[in-house]
């Protein structure tokens, strides 16, 4: 019995000789983290980095200890041992919002640009268990600090947003975000929210005012002539005389009213019209446009001062177009006046019966793409024309032009432009007599145009545009093999601005229709924008 007393004992000794010293080092290591612990709760920095030091020179793995060290160092400004201290901890503790979001707000400073790829990711980690409108707002201005993270930086201001609505640094961000990511639309909606919300400053009042160049309201007067020479069925003198205003009544939504006053004749013809349409168009997105036009001509023709036609029509225009990197699709639909002739634009009256005023009602789809130097755009489009006396007339065709810039200097540019239309009509109605409505209806018609452009701007206050080309052109009319023209084609535009509110413009163009009919057009526009 007393034998095996002794051995227990001896067992005891040895077994209290081997713990002794891990449970000296324990109780040292846990009596260095307390004394850390307090300290730093009592804000005595320096004396909690001295504990917690030792307990990480004793358990490196320690994370209450890294943590505090981080902390300690932090609060008495040494940020490149809490940045070391914070790492350390945050890839055995990732989840500790705390911590992560003040690593992130380090690590966002200029000074640690080189590691904003590890703020972001902290940002996300802490949000992710800590949900703070404050901090989410510095996550938003980090992300917004660069154009590659900028829709991310939308993102967080719209979550900041959710949290707090009508935030005035969040509508000031997303200004920003959005004015550099090219929506000016969506930039210049939120300047105007945190202008309205008190959060507009000094920066923000400038891209304000840089937002709204170009889309300030206007008002334009103009006065336009037409004339196609000659007595013959396709002869046409006249002039419009008219107002217009333009208005952005939303950064999404511009308006245009016009009003028109239009006098034609023709042999002993005389008409007078009037024109009024609302246009406007719609952004919902910075990738997609939808523009509507509404316009009513009322017009009266006369004919020895017997008023023969009195009427009006209805012409409009709906459509959508797309936005792409490279390539920009319109899909869409659009009723126009005929004005090949008299007949055709302001009606006749034939042997009791009027003829004419005819209106072209097409749907088309316009694809236009860049590359480099070059412009390609193609618009095919059916549809059908509609007159007076005659029953409507299908119509198939489509429009083309290819443009290249070959020089371009500080005071001109000089480009290469190849226009292509074709038309093909199911019946031929251009004919005056008891079966036409007076339009150039043959069953083929081709027009190329090659010709050069020339943009001269000499002086920041005027600026003229010329293109002049040969035009090669084929119709075939009724049972006729068809036959080739030559032709030309001339535009010319000079724009003048008195000043910053005030511009004149004025245009004219020269263009010949195979034998039909040659037409000379001008126009001039003085334009005031408010």
């Amino acid at each position: 019995m007393a034998y095996r007393f002794s051995v227990i004992l001896m067992l005891s000794a040895l077994v209290l000789s081997w713990s002794a010293p891990t449970w000296s080092a324990n109780l040292t290591e846990s009596w260095y983290l307390s004394r850390g612990k307090s300290n730093l709760a009592i804000a005595n920095y320096k004396a909690a980095i001295e504990a917690f030091e030792k307990v990480v020179a004793m358990d490196p793995d320690n994370l209450e200890a890294r943590r505090g060290l981080g902390l300690a160092y932090d609060a008495q400004g040494l940020k490149d041992k809490a940045v070391e201290h914070f790492d350390k901890y945050l890839e055995q503790h990732p989840d500790d919002a705390e911590i992560a979001l003040r690593q992130a707000e380090i690590l966002s400073w200029s000074r640690y640009a080189y590691r904003r790829a590890d703020s972001i990711k902290y940002y996300r980690a802490g949000l992710k268990h800590k949900d703070d409108v404050n901090v989410r707002l510095k996550f938003a201005n980090l992300l917004a600090t660069e154009k590659n993270t900028a829709p991310q930086a939308v993102e967080q201001y719209n979550l900041v947003l959710k949290r707090s609505p009508g935030n005035a640094a969040a509508f000031r961000g997303l200004a920003k975000a959005y004015a550099w990511l090219g929506d000016q639309d969506q930039a210049l909606h939120y300047a105007q929210l945190a202008r309205e919300r008190g959060g507009a400053d000094t920066s923000m009042s400038r891209l304000e005012s840089h937002l709204m160049q170009g889309r300030e309201p206007e008002l334009r007067g103009k006065l336009a002539f037409i004339e196609q020479p000659g007595d013959g069925d396709f002869g046409l003198r006249g002039y419009v005389t008219g107002i217009d205003g333009k208005l952005d009544l939303t950064p999404f939504i511009t308006m245009n009213i016009e009003a028109d006053n239009e006098e034609y004749h023709h042999r002993d013809l005389r008409a007078h019209g009037s024109f009024y349409s609302l246009m406007g168009e719609y952004r919902p997105r910075e990738d997609q446009k939808w523009r509507g036009q509404l316009g009513v001509y009322a017009t009266q023709t006369k004919s020895a001062d017997v008023a023969e036609i009195s009427d009006s029509t209805v012409v409009g225009k709906l459509e959508l177009e797309t936005l792409g990197a490279t390539q920009n699709l319109t899909y869409g639909f659009e009723s126009t006046r005929q004005s090949d002739s008299f007949r055709s634009l302001m009606g006749e009256r034939f042997q009791g019966v009027n003829y004419g005023r005819a209106t072209l009602n097409s749907f088309y789809v316009n694809v236009a793409m860049e590359r480099d130097e070059s412009t390609v755009e193609y618009k095919p489009y059916i549809g059908w024309v509609s007159a007076l006396a005659v029953g409507s007339n299908t119509v198939v065709g489509g429009d083309m032009r290819y443009s290249r810039r070959l020089s371009q200097q500080p005071t001109y540019t000089i480009s290469f432009i190849n226009d292509l239309h074709l038309a093909h009509y199911d019946k031929d109605q251009s004919g005056f007599t008891n079966s036409g409505a007076g339009y150039f209806s043959p069953q083929a018609y081709l027009n190329e145009s090659p010709k050069l452009a020339l943009r001269w701007n000499p002086k920041a206050e005027h600026e003229l545009v010329l293109s002049l080309g040969p035009a090669v052109q084929f119709a075939k009319v009724g049972s006729t093999d068809g036959s080739w023209k030559g032709a030309a084609d001339l535009t010319a535009v000079y724009l003048v601005r008195f000043n910053k509110d005030l511009y004149w413009r004025t245009a004219g163009a020269y263009t010949r229709v195979a034998d039909v009919f040659t037409r000379f057009q001008a126009e001039t526009i003085l334009i005031y924008k408010f």
